[in-house]
């Protein structure tokens, strides 16, 4: 009898001891110690493998995938929600890794197939001038509260619910959007989740702390892939990219902006990689097939600091719409694109086109000097000015400001003065419509420049045949009435009007390179175009520092350096029907810089001023210009030119 209960408990010892090991092996293979069981290097240096080891290994992996399924079970059941989805997560990157493998050591057997692996990749990145990323992806997590799980206690929950608002920088008043309820009201009476908002990596640490450290439950985080700004730049320029579905897989569609414009270049992807073939591209993916990134004009430097001065006046003007533009006037090169409001989804710069007022009044300026139809040093009758309006069949024109002690001006003092009379006589008595519209249209006026931005506007433009049907049309186009330009129609027919002459096409794009920064092609680009001949491009330099010196800008001053450019203020026409709306304005400076060796055209306009303080291009167009200017010489250490 005793020699039977040995021999039991001798089979249970060893039946204990045989679990123990599994157990251990199991604990081994299941993630502690993660790794992949055979050396692909040294697999690829392996002369023959029998189809006997391969059935062999095949069998001991189905014994450990089943004991793994058990063991599995087991460590899942001590698992908390999320790290369950980790966890699977992370068999299945390694189940991955070893399908490639086994595939790499069947087909050294048998070479008749070639297995396939699809393969995502990432949506392309977006960066600027020096490189610096500044659009990008990064995973968030979606934030909702289930209210079945909140605590009973009402004391408890609310302290928990803050806690909770608090990580994530909002409060009770918070609105998903105009129309939706604030949290609080979705607190009080929704009866399913409530949407939060979305958390970044350090908030989503801190909420998944706060889960588990308080047992708050009611915490639910869906992880997306989502497109980041590094530091807010130019976000309106470069657009929006939206996420679809919720799986994690990339898929962004541009919909807006740059975005939108090279979606086919930086829209995510997805490939069929031969593993046979090319068995270390399975999980990176190729450079000829991976999307794009972008490369812009964009300064890093200039648009911070654009932004910053536009969100600055945005507080002392209060505008519907800011807009500053800075672009390098010997290539067209666009370096900044600053709005007051930035709006992802929305480009001011080419969408919308503005009344262009008095800035209008340098081409003229241009017009007739460069076809010999004037002098700078012309002499015209203007009369007092503003109290003195010149009547032009059934339509009066008068200046902004008085003027009795010069009712006879110069064609150049016309300009630094900002006489709506004198340019309007001037080109009437010295020019014609057939004469003065080529400038118009050579300098990119009523047609799209082909800036590589969607959306783009022609402006408003009439043709040549209604200029010369009516006088008072043509005489008020050359002072920027009855005409709509966009900020880059103008800032692009600045650059060459100081340039020397030359019209160069507006770029925003550099090029476009492969993951790895070679580039793969650079947008085609135009050659210069002659506009004006470099005389005259002298004397608009010329008459662009009279304004600044003893014109409508003389208030203005950085000392040590010259400024030039031309002030703007232009009524605000109806969205509908026609006509200007009264008292409404928008103010304008379009300028240069530096005086001696003009790098750089800038030009602001604000849409809609408060007009008691800052209604004309003077009082607060001037004033941002003179920012930037400070701005570029800070940033490029411009020595002092006086």
């Amino acid at each position: 009898m005793k020699s039977a209960e040995n021999r039991v408990k001798h089979v249970f010892f060893l039946l204990a001891i045989w679990v123990a090991a599994v157990t251990l092996r199991m604990i081994y293979l299941q993630g502690i110690f993660p790794h992949i069981p055979v050396n692909q290097e040294k697999l690829k240096d392996t002369e023959y493998i029998t189809s006997h080891q391969v059935k062999q290994y095949d069998e001991e992996q189905d014994k450990k995938s089943r004991l793994r399924s058990f063991f599995t079970w087991i460590r899942k059941s001590a698992l908390t929600e999320e790290e369950e989805k980790e966890y699977e997560r992370t068999l299945s990157r390694r189940n991955k890794k070893y399908v490639h493998l086994m595939t790499y050591v069947r087909n050294e057997i048998d070479r008749t197939t070639h297995p396939m692996e699809t393969v995502r990749h990432e949506r392309g990145k977006i960066y600027s001038s020096d490189g610096t990323l500044i659009a990008g992806n990064e995973i968030v997590y979606d934030i909702r509260l289930n209210r079945d799980k909140f605590p009973p206690d009402p004391e408890k929950r609310d302290e928990l619910i803050d806690k909770t608002l608090k990580i994530l920088g909002i409060d009770r008043s918070y609105r998903l959007n105009r129309k939706s309820a604030t949290v609080g009201e979705r607190l009080a009476s929704s009866q399913k989740g409530i949407p939060l908002s979305s958390a970044d990596r350090e908030q989503f640490a801190k909420l998944k702390s706060l889960k588990t450290r308080e047992k708050f439950d009611a915490i639910n985080y869906n992880p997306r892939i989502s497109r980041s700004h590094p530091g807010n730049i130019a976000v309106d320029t470069i657009g929006v990219a939206n996420y679809r579905g919720n799986d994690m897989r990339n898929e962004f569609t541009g919909l807006s902006g740059l975005e939108k414009k090279y979606e086919e270049y930086l829209g995510a992807t997805e490939e069929e990689i031969d593993i046979l073939e090319t068995p270390e591209l399975a999980l990176n993916g190729t450079d000829e097939n991976a999307p794009r990134d972008l490369y812009v004009t964009i300064d890093r430097n200039f648009q911070k600091a654009a932004q910053e001065i536009m969100a600055a006046w945005e507080d002392k003007v209060h505008p519907d719409a800011g807009m500053m533009i800075v672009q390098e006037c010997d290539t067209g090169r666009i370096l900044a694109m600053a709005t007051s409001k930035p709006t992802p989804g929305q480009n001011l710069f080419v969408e919308n086109a503005y009344e262009p007022g008095s800035t209008l009044k340098t081409v003229a300026f241009a017009a007739l000097l460069d076809s010999k139809s004037a002098t700078e040093n012309d002499i015209i009758h203007v009369g007092a000015g503003k109290s003195e309006p010149w009547k032009l069949k059934k339509f009066w024109i008068r200046d902004d400001h008085n003027h009795p002690e010069e009712p006879d001006l110069s064609l150049r003092r016309v300009i630094e003065t900002s006489s709506n009379i004198g340019t309007g006589k001037f080109v009437l008595t010295k020019m014609n419509a057939a004469r003065f519209y080529p400038y118009l249209e050579a300098l990119g006026f009523g047609r799209r420049t082909g800036i590589e931005l969607p959306g783009e506007s022609a402006g408003i433009m009439r043709p040549l045949k209604k200029y010369k049907e009516d006088v008072t049309l043509f005489v008020t186009i050359s002072y920027g009435h009855g005409i709509s330009v966009t900020p880059v129609q103008l800032v692009t027919a600045y650059s060459a009007l100081i340039n020397g002459g030359l019209y160069n096409r507006p770029s925003i794009v550099d090029r476009v390179a492969y993951r790895n920064g070679e580039t793969d092609f650079i947008p085609e680009k135009e050659d210069p175009v002659r506009v004006i001949s470099e005389e005259t491009s002298a004397k608009v330099r010329k008459v662009l520092r009279g304004v600044m010196d003893n014109g409508t800008g003389k208030d203005t001053k950085i000392k040590g350096y010259i400024l030039a450019g031309k002030t703007g203020t232009a009524m605000r026409t109806k969205k509908r029907g026609g006509g200007y709306i009264e008292g409404s304005n928008n103010a304008l400076f379009a300028g240069f810089f530096p005086y001696k060796k003009p790098k750089y055209t800038i030009l602001v306009i604000f849409d809609h001023p408060e007009k008691k303080l800052h209604g004309f291009g003077a009082q607060s167009a001037l004033p941002a210009y003179a920012n930037m200017v400070r701005k570029i010489i800070e940033i490029k250490h411009i020595p002092a030119d006086i």
